[in-house]
């Protein structure tokens, strides 16, 4: 939703104290997000965890503008929190008795790569009291060109782990955006719980699949990635995963896997996606 505001140059898609003005994609009509509409949403969608409104610091080094969206950040928290707690006739005595069932309450931990200022926006969210913190922003990122030299790749280790020691050992640390299998495990020996990625399912559509590492067209640390529409799959018989527990996966072959993503059909990019998904799986 940040995307569109950022996408779009005018007056209409802006960040304002209030909230979030942007514009459908689908209808081109502008609609305003608050913390409170947000919280109403997933309230209404009955999710068993609800993340408040923040607003992310992309890949910035301003520190004036990190400190505008901190602010925000927790005014919106503060609001969001308010609102949950009236949609579930809460006290904050009856937030914090764990004797209560409700859904989680997530917070999401502002302030670029600027140390001093995640610290603050931790500890002010924390006294604001929450189930669940991330970290948001985009990740604190190592200066390493992706395969297809495409930009900065990978999380900064010593972030990461600064991040996770700034949460309380009894809350839930969640990994927005991590990430890449290698990350996803340093991540969790860090200390975070809980992660979210597209990075399965996009690269699926663009056929890269994640393989034990040695098995596709270029390794990492613990892992390699096959890129199904090189040429040297054309003839290739071998099963997309003769290891795999996925029925599709041990009988198809990769050169008819090349073939569905050459054609474009669907059902290519549904073998591709399973392949990834099954790979994340068993990564921790």
């Amino acid at each position: 939703m940040f995307s569109l505001v950022h996408r779009r140059n005018n007056k209409e898609s802006r960040i304002t104290d209030v909230g979030v003005t942007f514009a459908d994609p689908k209808t081109g009509k502008f609609k305003l997000l608050t913390p409170e509409i947000s919280q109403q949403i997933q309230h209404n969608l009955g999710s068993d965890i609800r993340v408040v409104l923040d607003e992310p610091a992309i890949r910035t080094t301003s520190v004036k503008y990190l400190k505008r969206a901190n602010k925000r950040t927790v005014d919106w928290a503060r609001r969001s929190k308010e609102e949950f707690l009236k949609l579930h006739n809460l006290s904050e005595k009856e937030f914090n008795d764990s004797k209560i069932k409700r859904p989680l309450l997530c917070a999401v931990i502002q302030g670029g790569n600027n140390k001093d200022l995640r610290k603050e926006n931790a500890q002010e969210l924390i006294e604001i009291g929450f189930d669940i913190y991330g970290f948001g922003g985009g990740l604190p990122e190592k200066n390493e060109k992706s395969w297809r030299e495409e930009g900065l790749k990978g999380i900064d280790p010593e972030q990461i782990r600064f991040l996770a020691d700034l949460i309380p050992k009894d809350k839930i640390r969640y990994g927005l955006g991590i990430g890449t299998p290698d990350d996803l495990k340093y991540a969790s020996e860090a200390g975070w719980d809980i992660f979210d990625t597209v990075l399965p399912t996009r690269n699926a559509r663009h056929g890269y699949l994640y393989m034990k590492k040695g098995e596709g067209d270029r390794d990492y640390k613990t892992y390699s990635v096959m890129h199904i529409k090189n040429e040297r799959y054309k003839f290739d018989e071998s099963p997309i995963n003769p290891d795999s527990k996925i029925q599709e996966l041990r009988t198809t072959s990769r050169a008819y896997l090349r073939y569905l993503f050459k054609i474009n059909e669907m059902s290519g990019k549904r073998l591709a996606t399973l392949n990834n998904l099954e790979f994340y799986s068993s990564l921790l």
